[in-house]
């Protein structure tokens, strides 16, 4: 009796996958703000400020501030000249009586003053002229500086690796008869 026997191998693989990676990197982004204060000078000069009695003086009748400053030097001045006259004939009237000094003092302690005189001054026209203000304005700043954020990745794909470690194959003998027949 001829026996056909058949031996069957599958095939075998190794299949090895690995996975696809991204890798994501990011910088948040950024708003960068500066400023300046804004500035403003004024600057004025004095006003021109002018008094006038003058013209009131004279229509009230009476005598503006430097004709009254010149009549009161003149008084002044001629009542000094009498003061040293006086002085000088006390003192000869006293040198021929043997006076002493004490006695001379005493006399011009004696003597009377001269009256004074007061006067109120009238009002006087004041005129006011302003000079212009200057006005300078130094304007502030705003500086805006924007970054953007960075948005990076990398990707490595996955891989798919198959290999084959056993073929598949089929042997078969035959027995049972002179005839070996391998395939």
């Amino acid at each position: 009796m001829l026996q056909l026997n058949l031996t069957v191998h599958d095939a075998r693989t190794k299949l090895e996958v690995t996975d696809p990676v991204l890798s994501v990197k990011t910088t948040d982004s950024q708003l960068q703000m500066s400023s300046s204060e804004a500035k403003i000078a004024i600057q004025q000069p004095d006003a021109i400020v002018e008094i006038d009695q003058s013209a009131f003086y004279k229509a009230c009748g009476l005598k503006t501030i430097p004709e009254r400053d010149s009549e009161n030097s003149q008084k002044a001045y001629s009542h000094v000249l009498q003061t040293i006259g006086k002085t000088m004939r006390d003192g000869a009237s006293f040198a021929s009586q043997d006076a002493t000094v004490a006695q001379i003092a005493k006399g011009a302690l004696l003597s009377q003053p001269s009256p004074i005189e007061l006067e109120s001054i009238p009002d006087a026209k004041i005129r006011i002229t302003p000079r212009a203000a200057s006005i300078q304005v130094q304007q502030g700043d705003l500086n805006i500086r924007f970054q953007p954020g960075t948005v990076g990745g990398t990707f490595q794909p996955g891989t798919v690796s198959l290999q084959m470690l056993q073929y598949p194959s089929v042997q078969g003998t035959v027995s049972g008869s002179n005839l070996d027949i391998t395939t």
